[in-house]
Order: structure tokens, then C-alpha cells, then sequence
């Protein structure tokens, strides 16, 4: 059972409850592990049910596509069984956490990177160093729980680990300026295990931007394909046709190798489009993409489109890191209305943050989050 009264502080609705059946046994609920548990009348353990709520980001440890961190729990993913029978939860990580300190309301911990040492780190947000979205301590999962390491990432511009558990930051988003992204790169662990870092040192740079550039200014996790291409993606719709929502920079360099997906305007109305294009009309709000995320020479960006025609997408546009388009999948929340349905296949409302990953039986896995974590396999 989850107890822990100055930890995490879950939403104050989802209190314990308990329920009688005719025979005696019993359901309990322990929300704090997100779980429902079945007793006997003789206090033996029969069953569970488990259940997570909305899902703001999900992530796969950097180095182990076995373990899959949402919010505070962590699974263990067996990949041989079928999806719904896979997850096991391994931990949960809100145990001991001091809630008036960090906050968990959207990510919980965020960016998890198996190290050379054999321990795993992440970033979780901090609370009270002004604003916390670009706030972050460096904390190691454990078996016993999480070990805060004090260590504080700086909060200046955008801020992020990379994949290979480098600190990456962006300088933001100005039209006429070149973005840079400059990199810490680990060098090392003090006497605690706690990683340390060489000093910032351009990474990367763009070309100076134009309103058609395919950089945003928000927190997106970085995505790196497998010959050192960084990828930019704009999420955000834009007001004339044209403009480039997705490009790639060689590590190293300042021009762009690739710049793809351009957008159909806001005033475009007709349906998603399926050759890559980036969909800025059909009434979607600001919040239109998710993110890019890269696995070996693949790189695929997602579209959420909250209120795409009064609805919700859930489509994802798949590139080689050429500048290659392979393909599309995924359904709008316009298809279950012409089919008749409550909802079509694959159909999921803020299908945040996606993430692919390569299995262990070498297959491309993608997961999202929406009300729940979700997973997509891509063959072929």
C-alpha cells in the first residue's frame, strides 16, 4: 500500500475506499499505486487492477527500452507478451518525496538516462526558483526510492538531458538570431555518485530564423538521429502557407541538412494532410504538434490538434534522417465520426509526448501519453 503523508500530494478526490462483497472478500483501492486491490474474506491477496490517469509525459530509460517511467512509477515492459499483460510496476517513486520542494502536477520525473556507472538519473522539477518549467534537480532511481542529489540544473533558456545524458540547452526562438544549442557533456562522478559536467560549449547552431523556421521557443525533449542530425520541430500552427515545422542541423554545424513539413496555413480546411505536411488550419489551437522523437536514422513528430474540427488527432509523421518521408499513422477524431463510432482505433485525446524506442526483439515501439500511456508498433 501507498502511505506517506508529507510525500507527493495525489489530487485530494482520489481518497482510499473500501467495498464489501456478498462472500466477504473485499476491493480496496490504494490510488496512490494506482491500483485496486481484491481480498479474500480471510485477507489473502486475489487480484488487482490497475489504473493510471492522465498522462502528460511518458518515458523510456535512455539505454533500456525495458523500463518505462510515468509521472512517479516505473514499469518493467516484457515485450514478448501482449500489451495490455506487459507492464509490471516495478516502484513508485513519490515515497519520500516532499511535495512544498517539487513539482509533479504535468512530468513527474522527466528524461531518465542510464549512465556508464550503471545507475539511472533524471530530471525533476523544483520548486521556488522562479519558473520551475526550466527548474530542475538531478535525481538517481533507486530500489529504496529516489536519492535527491542537489544538484541544480541552471534554469537559463531551455534546458534538457539528451539521450546520451548530456545537459543541452536552447537559447530560444528569435527571428533574425540564429538558435544555439550548447552541451555539457559528462566527464565524471563525485565521491556520492553524483554525475558532474564539463562547462557549456556550442553545440550546434541555426541559420539566423525567419516566421518560417522550424524552431519553437517551448521545453521539447531533444531528438538526435543516429549519424549526429539534431532535429527542430515547431508544433505551433502558422499563419501563412509555406512555413517549415520540421528540420534537421549536423551536430557541429550551422546550416540546416533538412528542412521538411511545411505548413498549409490557418486558413487550410479539408483533411489531415497525409504527405507530411504540417496542418496549421481546421480550427486547431496553439497547441496543434507534440514533439519529435528519434531512434537510429528514424525521427517521427506527432500532431495532437486540440480542437483539430472541434476533436482531437492522433497522427505521427515518420522520416529518415535524409529528409526522407516513409510514411504516416495514426487516426483524427473526425474518423470515429464517419464511422459511426465512439471512437476509431488508435484514437486518443492529448496524445502528448511521444516516444520511440527499439525493443529488444529490434522492432520500433512508439508510446504516447493521453488518459493513459499507449503503445505503437511499427514494422516494415
Amino acid at each position: 500500500m501507498f502511505s506517506d503523508i508529507n510525500g507527493v500530494d495525489f489530487n485530494k478526490y482520489q481518497i482510499p475506499a473500501i467495498t464489501f462483497q456478498a462472500d466477504g472478500s473485499f476491493w480496496f483501492a490504494d490510488n496512490g499505486n494506482r491500483r485496486v486491490l481484491h481480498f479474500g474474506a480471510n485477507r489473502n491477496y486475489l487480484k488487482e487492477i490497475s489504473f493510471l490517469g492522465p498522462t502528460y509525459e511518458i518515458n523510456l530509460v535512455s539505454g533500456d527500452s525495458t523500463r518505462l517511467i510515468n509521472n512517479h512509477f516505473e514499469f518493467a515492459i516484457d515485450y514478448s507478451k501482449p500489451f495490455k499483460e506487459s507492464w509490471k510496476l516495478k516502484r513508485n517513486y513519490a515515497y519520500r518525496v516532499d511535495a512544498s520542494k517539487y513539482d509533479h502536477h504535468h512530468h513527474g520525473l522527466a528524461y531518465p538516462v542510464k549512465y556508464a556507472n550503471g545507475r539511472t538519473y533524471a530530471l525533476y522539477r523544483r520548486k521556488g526558483y522562479g519558473n520551475i518549467n526550466n527548474t530542475w534537480e538531478i535525481v538517481e532511481l533507486r530500489e529504496d526510492g529516489l536519492r535527491m542529489t542537489g544538484v541544480i540544473v541552471d534554469n537559463v533558456g531551455i534546458t534538457l538531458f539528451a539521450p546520451d545524458g548530456s545537459i543541452v540547452q536552447q537559447s530560444g526562438r528569435t527571428v533574425g538570431k540564429a538558435t544555439i544549442i550548447r552541451r555539457k557533456i559528462l566527464v565524471g562522478f563525485d565521491s556520492l555518485g553524483n554525475p558532474k559536467y564539463s562547462d557549456f560549449s556550442n553545440y550546434l547552431e541555426t541559420p539566423a530564423l525567419t516566421a518560417e523556421s522550424p524552431v519553437h521557443w517551448g521545453l521539447l525533449r531533444p531528438a538526435i538521429t543516429e549519424n549526429g542530425y539534431y532535429w527542430f520541430f515547431d508544433p505551433t500552427p502558422k499563419q501563412s502557407p509555406g512555413g517549415y515545422h520540421f528540420g534537421a542541423v549536423p551536430i557541429g554545424g550551422k546550416t540546416w541538412h533538412v528542412l521538411t513539413s511545411k505548413g498549409t496555413g490557418e486558413t487550410y480546411r479539408g483533411d489531415f494532410p497525409r504527405d507530411g505536411q504540417f496542418d496549421d488550419g481546421n480550427g486547431v489551437n496553439n497547441y496543434a504538434g507534440s514533439l519529435a522523437t528519434a531512434v537510429g536514422k528514424h525521427v517521427i513528430w506527432g500532431y495532437h490538434g486540440e480542437f483539430w474540427r472541434n476533436s482531437q488527432v492522433n497522427k505521427y509523421n515518420h522520416y529518415f534522417e535524409n529528409g526522407l518521408f516513409v510514411g504516416q499513422f495514426g487516426v483524427t477524431g473526425h474518423d470515429s465520426s464517419v464511422r459511426g463510432i465512439e471512437a476509431a482505433p488508435q484514437m486518443a485525446g492529448n496524445a502528448l509526448l511521444p516516444v520511440v524506442v527499439k525493443g529488444p526483439d529490434g522492432n520500433l515501439y512508439l508510446y504516447h501519453g493521453h488518459d493513459k500511456p499507449a503503445r505503437k508498433l511499427l514494422r516494415g
